[in-house]
């Protein structure tokens, strides 16, 4: 097929190579499986899309790559072409040369007819309700109507037609969407669907001839389930948690963009003394697949999601020290605890040396929660913890009491340093203290420049 050239790399690795956009579209990147396969190590594997648009139009879209799609210096996802643009993906920098696309449009055109009328790209017949069946009052009228000629009320009755055949055509217009976006990128309008943007499943074993260690996670119906077992710390820990859904579409993106759809079934070496391997299955919109690495380093493609869905369980369950062994563990948590006791000595000092030590003594208890044998400390981190929380509460209330009395007589300096002093020794702006301490200091400062104004 003869297509006319739309495109010319004016730099990079393949400086002067010129490129058609077929009717259909095309698609680069560094994969063999684009349309235009690219010789430039800064590009993802699918980059973007050159595309035209029903009317004609040439346009380019990202494909969710690492370093985006500039179309004359600006970052897009999606922007329409014309003649003289510069589009800059990685370090290829391609001229818009041509940016029509009539014969696409006329080849549409021709398919089209003896046909029953569809909306653009989707083959779908226009509704019954279509706008074509509005009579917009360009044909001869009767005599019984032309009195109505000119008047408000024809103005009216053909608006509402209009209304009418706009609202049938609707549903089918999202349905014409969806489809377009589709053809462009199955991945995302798959992402639009419900009920979960991605589900996942992964198991690592790493075993030896003295331990088996086991991390098991599914993600599925919004809901993140992750068991460890780790049999010589004698661990065997289950977390569970309901996941928002806008969280699971960040990950099913970030997934996207590594090129895992295009990894093999499994990836085998050998080992004498050891036996890792990796089990991870996604699905992701339409597309699943399932893949296996044993005893050999992971592809890169194969890492980056792991690592991806690990990162994402871990921040979730706070998970981050599991995989520590449990001396690791005891030797953080004891480093943790001495500096809270050295913070609640000093608590008279500064007023958020009382609230840095709880936190403190809360970081040696997470790090010791799946501890199964609890060092002597452990109890002491407890109970210092609580104390210094009792303690905390105590000041809390004398300076909120001091506050408001201040307040009373009108002292609304003395008042203001009060809660300022509550600021300080609860400096977390999301503790519900700190919060009515800063509202009340709003009014409080407020009056107090009442008072100065003359």
């Amino acid at each position: 097929m003869n297509v006319t050239e739309h495109l010319i790399v004016e730099g990079g690795p393949e400086r002067g190579r010129s490129l058609a956009v077929a009717p259909e579209g095309v698609r680069l990147g560094r994969s063999t499986r684009n349309d235009y396969s690219l010789s430039d190590n800064s590009l993802s594997r699918f980059h973007c899309r050159f595309y035209f648009e029903t009317d004609g139009t040439l346009w380019v879209a990202d494909l969710g790559s690492s370093n985006g799609t500039l179309v004359n210096g600006e970052a897009v996802q999606e922007c329409r072409l014309k003649i003289g643009d510069m589009v800059v993906i990685g370090n290829t920098e391609i001229r818009v040369i041509n940016a029509g696309g009539a014969a696409a449009a006329d080849a549409g055109a021709k398919a089209g007819e003896g046909q029953r009328a569809a909306l653009p790209g989707t083959g779908l017949p226009l509704p019954d309700a279509a706008p074509a069946a509005v009579d917009l009052g360009l044909r001869p009228e009767p005599k019984s109507a032309q009195g109505l000629r000119g008047s408000p009320f024809r103005a009216m009755l053909l608006g509402l037609l209009v209304l009418m055949a706009i609202l049938a055509l609707i549903p089918w217009g999202r349905r014409w969407l969806q489809a377009r976006k589709a053809a462009r990128d199955p991945v995302e309008i798959a992402l639009a669907e419900p009920p979960a943007p991605i589900e996942v499943r992964y198991e690592k074993v790493e075993a030896t001839t003295s331990n088996i260690f086991r991390y098991a996670l599914d993600i599925q119906n919004n809901t993140l389930r992750v068991h460890l077992d780790d049999l010589a710390a004698n661990r065997h820990i289950p977390r569970e948690k309901r996941v928002d859904p806008e969280l699971l579409r960040s990950l099913a993106r970030a997934v996207a963009s590594k090129g895992f759809f295009e990894l093999q079934a499994e990836y085998r070496g050998s080992a004498t003394n050891a036996y890792d391997t990796y089990d991870l299955s996604v699905t992701l919109g339409r597309q699943t697949l399932r893949v296996r690495v044993i005893n050999l380093v992971e592809p890169d493609a194969f890492k980056a999601v792991r690592e991806a869905v690990e990162v994402f369980a871990n921040n979730e369950l706070g998970l981050q020290a599991l995989s520590l062994p449990p001396e690791e563990l005891t030797s953080k948590a004891r480093d943790s605890v001495a500096l809270g006791k050295r913070l609640y000595e000093a608590r008279e000092v500064r007023p958020g040396n009382l609230y840095d030590a709880i936190r403190a003594f809360q970081e040696g208890e997470w790090y010791l929660e799946t501890v199964t044998a609890k060092p002597d400390f452990y109890a002491e981190a407890v109970s210092s913890r609580q104390e210094c929380e009792r303690q905390l509460q105590k000041r809390y209330d004398d300076l909120w009491f001091q506050a408001e009395r201040a307040g009373k007589l009108r002292d609304w300096k003395e008042s203001g340093d009060y809660l300022r002093v509550i600021q300080e020794l609860i400096p977390d702006r999301s503790d519900e203290r700190n919060k009515n301490a800063s509202r009340k200091l709003l009014d409080v400062e407020r009056r107090l420049s009442a008072e100065v104004r003359p």
